[in-house]
């Protein structure tokens, strides 16, 4: 079964023309929402792809996602990188004391990384 795909919505105040894609740059079709993970999954599959310290990530076992910042300003949460193991590919580490426990997500029957 595919991830499913949900649309984000805008905030309700206008936004600024120069933020509109300039008409040169290929985003997607005009009809349809910008695809932000999967633009940034070929992003990464290309620098994978040309940097040899990367190239031992299969990106198709990565997850991409995006939500919107809680305070509907412009500017908020950009990204952030959940890692779905411990050093070392373990499922848990200690901290302080503290066990802690990565959750293990999968998609179709395959770990995701």
């Amino acid at each position: 079964m595919p991830l499913r795909t949900i649309l984000v919505p805008r905030p309700a105040r206008g936004h600024a023309p120069a933020s509109d894609a300039p008409a040169w740059l290929r985003s997607g079709p005009t009809d349809r929402p910008f695809d932000f993970c999967g633009h940034v999954r070929r992003l990464c599959s290309d620098v994978v792809r040309h940097s040899d310290a990367l190239r031992h990530i299969d990106v198709s076992r990565l997850l991409f996602g995006v939500l919107q910042a809680r305070s509907g300003r412009r500017h908020g949460l950009q990204a952030r990188v959940t890692p779905l193991r411990c050093h070392g590919g373990a499922l848990t580490r200690q901290r302080h004391d503290v066990p802690y426990q990565v959750q293990r997500f999968f998609v179709d029957g395959r770990e995701m990384l």
